[in-house]
């Protein structure tokens, strides 16, 4: 089985994609792709799965540089509620 890696947009250092939070921009959205079954088709960001790291990558923009296009501030905003959102769902869960 290979080990398949990934550069993470916020540090630029490269990951096992097993470490990784896969986002797609679809539709004018910003989707995470690593919460659904199936992969989402389209060009793919990742970062490491850390809270600061995405909150980083939210407050500096740069998904714009890595989908080669201006995201609206409002898919950044819309997407940093859902990451709250999944985080402490997930944090509720490890305590559990």
């Amino acid at each position: 089985m290979k080990n398949y890696t990934r550069k993470c947009i916020v540090d630029q250092k490269i990951y096992p994609v097993s470490e990784l939070i896969r986002f797609v921009y679809i539709d004018k959205k910003l989707v995470i792709d690593k919460f659904f079954d199936k992969k989402i088709g389209g060009r793919g960001a990742y970062i490491f799965a850390d809270y600061d790291k995405i909150q980083q990558a939210i407050q500096k923009k740069l998904f714009n540089r890595a989908f080669k296009t201006n995201i609206s501030t409002l898919a950044y905003t819309n997407l940093a509620n859902e990451v709250e959102i999944l985080w402490k769902k997930v944090k509720n869960e490890s305590q559990m």
